[in-house]
């Protein structure tokens, strides 16, 4: 059962030069019980996409179109009122960088006492003891509830991160970059965390590390230049990608497994999209390029059941 529904989605930033297509007309849905990750190179609209799914937009950013259902309501309908009783009670969010998510002059046990209290009528001494609890729960010793952020290590603030998005039971998760900037013991020790929290709750899983991504998620979605370009089971993506890009993505990936090769990157850079280009966006840097990739839309193609690519040779190539 679906728990997101997300169709035509688009979200610009209006600067004096134009608009930026941060997020350009995608379409995805997040099902019970399962984890979609969204993956793709910095400045594709990944972050972008998870505050849009919060009503978190900054200005002068602003959602252009699109429905987002949770739970079959539409979240873009609802007053801001409506949407703070459903933001960390029905979807919540870990952010990126939890230095700068957490508030600096409140201790960890408080922010999370709040994200409690807030959605229920309790007590601040029972919320409290929760919030200990759920320190406790990822790994945390309960006794930091009282430390202020910066007096917390880099995973420990990632994980009370997480431990404060999982304070209501949310029936869905999004998780932006929760391994950003963390060493690669740290980074273990938050993945086995999101393992855990997966067998709880529907997730979103927000990276650009593609082995974290085939690590943890069910089904994935890669996203370029404000689109969707593939959207398949993990097995597909990483085992029968069929858009360019993503074979791009895998061949500039190195695998501690299999053959030794020379990493192949992708020529040249990621367009402005203030002027994005024509048709496909991919085109300028496709090896595939043919012209009407730069002349007609491309259709998002099915090239096996439940596995779609944003490519006219969907499949072929």
């Amino acid at each position: 059962m679906a728990i997101l529904e997300v169709k035509g989605l688009r979200v610009y930033f209006e600067t004096v030069r134009g608009s930026v297509k941060a997020v350009d007309d995608i379409s995805f849905t997040a099902n019970e019980g399962e984890a979609l990750g969204i993956a793709g190179e910095s400045g594709c609209g990944k972050t972008t996409t998870a505050l849009a799914l919060m009503r978190l937009i900054p200005k002068p950013g602003r959602v252009v179109s699109g429905e987002v259902r949770l739970n079959g309501k539409d979240i873009m309908k609802m007053s801001e009122a409506e949407m703070r009783k459903v933001r960390w009670k029905d979807i919540s969010i870990a952010f990126q960088g939890s230095l700068n998510a957490f508030n600096p002059v409140q201790t960890i046990g408080g922010q999370i006492v709040e994200a409690i209290r807030t959605h229920e009528d309790v007590s601040k001494a029972k919320a409290f003891d929760r919030a200990r609890q759920l320190l406790q729960s990822v790994g945390v010793d309960p006794g930091n509830a009282d430390r202020y952020p910066h007096e917390l290590s880099g995973g420990m603030k990632q994980r009370a991160m997480i431990s404060m998005a999982m304070a209501n039971n949310p029936d869905l998760l999004v998780a932006d970059e929760p391994t950003t900037a963390l060493d690669v013991i740290v980074q273990a020790q938050v993945l086995k965390l999101m393992k855990r929290v997966q067998s709880k709750v529907a997730m979103i899983l927000i990276s650009h590390d593609l082995s974290v991504i085939s690590e943890i998620c069910d089904r994935v979605a890669i996203m370029y230049a404000g689109k969707i370009v593939e959207f398949g089971t993990s097995e597909d993506i990483f085992s029968r990608p069929a858009h360019p890009y993503t074979r791009g993505l895998l061949s500039a990936f190195p695998s501690v497994s299999g053959e030794k090769k020379h990493l192949e990157a992708i020529k040249g850079n990621p367009p402005d999209l203030l002027t994005p280009p024509s048709a496909c966006r991919f085109h300028p840097r496709c090896p595939y390029y043919k012209e009407k990739c730069s002349t007609v839309d491309p259709p998002m193609i099915e090239v096996s059941p439940k596995h779609f690519a944003l490519c006219h040779f969907a499949g072929e190539i």
